[in-house]
């Protein structure tokens, strides 16, 4: 199990940022990952985020220490698991960086984190709510990563008081209750995804999709609300959907709302336009269809169920990854990570260009010229959205691998238990 351990910047982020990534420790930078940002140029954004929001002064930053236990981890594990705690806690607003240090004894990660949030300009302030939070996750981790386990009475202590720290705030926090309620609400209201997304806005929520993990922000909320992480498995992205899609929903549950989609479908022959206009033959045939009375066409109303939905969905997908994978000539997961790599640095990049577009739009005064930025902008915009999509792609492919993991390390367990029971069977006849 990783060890934790947070120091706040207070002053000289370049010099900790310079440290985490010293290429001596880092095999030459290789083990260097960036979270909403260039590892590159990770200080100059930071700094920037900071300038931009007029919030230069106080806290820079914060140091987080992930240790683990000697080199029971590889280093590209230990930088993949660093990755996803970073972006799992931080990915939604903060930039940060993923450095991992393989000069010692033991494997270690360095995440260097900025404290002012390149989306709305707010503060990350680490109260003991944020550090319970961080090192619950880094746990969870490390258990899916099967790493070992710290066995001591104070880690036990430790951990219990940081779970009942979250479990109190989630279940006691008034804010947090009526988040819950209102997911609930908009869950029993929707019949698809889009009218769940569009009944958290009409509350007021914003939402943020980040590969499987879907977050929910409020204006009065100082971070984004991570709803698997805030209430359990249960309010996951798929089983959202599944509750959606597939769950049994009264009168009641739906407040009086009971809306159906129905599509046309006509039963009939169907009539060959060419044929009608050039062949008098063909227009005799479809005259004596009106007389016998097969003309017009019966026009019937199919509705269109919840599996109906889902299967158009997937299918589209799927269509989606094929699609991908012939462009990109994917051969394995590798190549998968490799291309998320390259997006994620291109679309960082095509977002500054955008912001810069913006800033010039600002500045513009004559109609022409705004014009001009503003198609600009569209482009960009588009270009981004084409990236984003094939970002949601490779974090499709990821994700089922972590679940094809995980059904393969279950069905490890269940064999090697088989197996243990077979042997001990063999063990009792052998003695009688």
């Amino acid at each position: 199990m990783a060890v934790i351990k947070i120091k706040t910047i207070k002053n000289n982020l370049e010099a900790v940022v310079n440290y985490a990534q010293n290429g001596d420790k880092t095999e030459n930078e290789i083990l260097v990952t960036g979270v909403n940002c260039v590892p590159q140029t990770a200080y100059s954004q930071m700094a920037l985020t900071k300038k931009f929001f007029h919030k230069e002064s106080g806290r820079q930053g914060y140091h987080i220490i992930q240790s683990f236990n000697g080199k029971e981890v590889s280093p590209n594990e230990a930088n993949e698991l660093g990755t996803l705690l970073a972006e799992e806690l931080f990915g939604d607003k903060f930039q940060a960086i993923v450095c991992t240090h393989i000069n010692k004894d033991n494997i270690h990660n360095h995440i260097v984190l900025n404290s002012v949030s390149f989306v709305d300009g707010s503060k990350h302030h680490n109260s003991k709510l944020d550090i319970a939070l961080i090192k619950d996750k880094s746990d969870e981790l490390c258990k899916e990563y099967e790493l070992s386990v710290i066995q001591t009475s104070k880690a036990s202590k430790t951990n219990k008081t940081y779970k009942k720290r979250i479990s109190k705030y989630n279940r006691s926090n008034s804010k947090m209750l009526q988040v819950k309620a209102d997911i609930d609400d908009a869950i029993a209201q929707s019949r698809k995804m889009s009218e769940f997304y569009d009944n958290l806005k009409i509350k007021g929520y914003e939402t943020y999709k980040r590969g499987m993990y879907l977050s929910v922000k409020l204006p009065y909320f100082a971070r984004n609300i991570r709803l698997e992480r805030a209430f359990g498995e249960e309010y996951s992205l798929h089983n959202i959907q599944d509750k959606i899609y597939y769950s049994e929903k009264t009168e009641n549950q739906k407040n009086g709302i009971n809306k159906k989609y129905y599509r046309k479908v006509y039963k009939g022959p169907k009539i060959d336009s060419f044929k009608l206009k050039f062949s008098p033959f063909y227009r005799s045939y479809v005259r004596w269809l009106y007389k016998l009375g097969k003309l017009p066409p019966k026009i019937e109303y199919e509705e269109l169920t919840p599996e109906y939905f889902k299967q158009k969905r997937e299918t589209q997908n799927i269509l989606d990854e094929i699609s991908f994978v012939a462009r990109n000539n994917i051969n394995n997961i590798q190549d998968v990570q490799n291309c998320e790599e390259w997006i994620s640095v291109k679309l960082t990049k095509v977002k500054g260009e955008r912001e810069n577009l913006w800033r010039q739009y600002n500045k513009a005064k004559l109609p022409e010229n705004k014009i001009e930025i503003k198609m600009k902008i569209d482009s960009k915009t588009c270009e981004i959205n084409a990236y984003s999509n094939e970002l949601k792609i490779c974090r499709r492919f990821m994700w089922r691998r972590e679940i094809l993991g995980k059904e393969i390390r279950l069905l490890r367990i269940e064999l090697a238990e088989s197996k243990r029971i077979v042997k001990m069977k063999n063990l009792s006849r052998e003695k009688y």
